[in-house]
């Protein structure tokens, strides 16, 4: 590689600044690339929409899937540009079936989001797939983000370039034009169609502007890695050196012939030397610590404004900047913070410890609701299976002397209230007494008592074939419209 023929300046550039060279050198080279460019592109274009009259999705499915290869006449134009060799379009055209032979039209490399930058390494380097796969990630690591942003960002302007083409009628024509056709092709059922042939045409347009920047963008993004990576520009700058002491040696030794009694070192002997010591002194240099060792470092550095005669001295705000002490003292304060904000958190959850845990068990409730139908010692106390009025229910029942179904109703309506009203901590293992704890540690003595007396009343009935007293059956109603609320309420 001549790079001392390079028809741009190479130094290590920041991304940004890489982009936008690349965008430069299409603007620069657009005499060599968009004939040849707009001819492939725009006939290929139409040869598939005449190869595929009634299948439009599929034309624009087949030309966003070649775009790779239209991709090369780009990096073919801008790679011998770049050595002040731009080809002509003819040139260019003749080349296209040299460039096609190493394409893939595999989807998956199609939607790579880093391909303009990947697309000179495929094409220019021509590496076995291997080695290919291994470079491609050594140029990537300190570059890929940059790529992808790239491609996100040229994505971006391309639909919105589609989205302004098609818009372009609407605008253009009188009002009430669209309209008509619109019915009229309605009318002949090719509506569909044609909406789609219009975009697979404004995407085409899109392309045919936008893609040579966007490949020129990666193109130049792959140069500055490389250049990074090999020192191109150190080499040229020693190239240039070299020739000019070879110049100046050639001088001096035709002055000192000149002057006789001259006799030539021995140069074949000394560069045998020399060559058959390159190897250990590169492997000497290249042990030295210093090689294979990148360290990157960020800081803030206050620039004062010239304009401004009444800008802050510099002297407090750059120590605060740029002192290793300042920021080590702010590591500190902020590390103090956070322990104090997370012991503040900790104190608050221990300080509402009810109100959450409330909120907790009031989850669990629903979630036990909503699976299936809830059974506690027993009994099933979902609120699927309970009317709205319970006590009304029990009283109904009770005069219609249906005593067994009026007292489980009652205790299965109470143990549905406490689940949902107030979180009762129980579970389908729970017995009856396991229940009256339970609810004892809600630490409410009013529904302690009610409760634990119709758990009394319950078991009497259920397992001593007891019946218990109309009033106390009434008292128990009684207090439970007091202590609970009817789930349908």
């Amino acid at each position: 590689m001549e790079l001392e023929h390079l028809s741009v300046t190479i130094h290590p550039r920041a991304n940004p600044e890489a982009i936008d060279l690349g965008l430069r050198m299409v603007q620069s080279h657009a005499h060599a690339l968009f004939p040849p460019w707009i001819l492939v592109v725009a006939g290929s274009a139409l040869a598939l929409a005449l190869a595929l009259p009634g299948h439009p999705l599929l034309a624009l499915a087949s030309f966003w899937l070649a775009l790779p290869l239209f991709d090369r006449l780009v990096v073919h134009v801008l790679s011998h540009a770049l050595f002040a060799d731009t080809p002509g379009w003819r040139e260019t055209l003749a080349a296209l079936p040299r460039l096609a032979r190493d394409l893939s039209l595999n989807p998956l490399n199609r939607i790579d989001f880093t391909r303009s930058f990947n697309l000179p390494v495929i094409q220019l380097e021509a590496l076995p797939r291997p080695r290919r796969a291994r470079r491609i990630r050594l140029l990537q690591r300190e570059t890929r983000s940059q790529a992808v942003w790239l491609s996100l960002a040229f994505l971006a302007f391309e639909w919105i370039l589609v989205i302004g083409i098609l818009s372009l009628p609407s605008l253009l024509l009188p009002e009430g034009t669209l309209k008509k056709l619109h019915v009229e092709l309605i009318a002949d059922g090719s509506d569909g169609q044609l909406a789609m042939w219009a975009l697979y045409a404004a995407y085409v347009i899109a392309v045919l502007f936008l893609e040579p920047f966007y490949i020129g963008a990666g193109f130049s993004l792959y140069l500055n890695r490389r250049a990074m990576l090999e020192a191109w520009d150190l080499e040229i700058g020693l190239r240039k050196i070299a020739r000019r002491i070879t110049a100046a040696s050639g001088l001096w030794l035709v002055l000192a012939l000149l002057a006789g009694g001259f006799t030539p070192p021995p140069v074949s002997a000394t560069m045998t030397t020399t060559e058959k010591d390159a190897p250990r002194i590169i492997e000497e240099v290249l042990s030295d610590p210093v090689f294979g060792h990148l360290e990157k470092t960020t800081r803030w550095r206050y620039r004062p404004d010239p304009a401004a005669p009444d800008s802050p001295p510099p002297g407090l705000l750059e120590w605060l900047l740029n002192s290793h002490q300042a920021g080590a003292l702010f590591a500190s304060i902020a590390r103090l913070a956070l322990w104090l904000l997370f012991a503040a958190a900790i104190a608050w959850l221990i300080w509402r410890r009810e109100h959450w845990l409330r909120w907790v068990g009031a989850r669990r409730a629903r979630a036990r609701q909503d699976s299936e139908p809830l059974v506690v010692a027993g009994v099933d106390v979902s609120p699927d299976s309970l009317p709205e009025d319970i006590p009304r229910a029990v009283q109904a029942l009770w005069n219609e002397q249906r005593y067994r179904e009026a007292m489980s109703l009652l205790y299965r309506g109470t143990l549905a209230a406490l689940i949902e009203q107030r979180q009762l901590a129980v579970d389908a293992s729970s017995t009856e007494q396991d229940c009256i704890e339970a609810v004892e540690q809600l630490d409410i003595p009013a529904l302690s008592r009610h409760f634990r007396d119709l758990t009394t009343l319950w078991q009497l009935l259920a397992y001593g074939h007891r019946l218990p007293d109309t009033r106390l059956v009434e008292h128990l109603c009684r207090q439970w419209r007091k202590l609970y609320r009817s789930p349908g309420a």
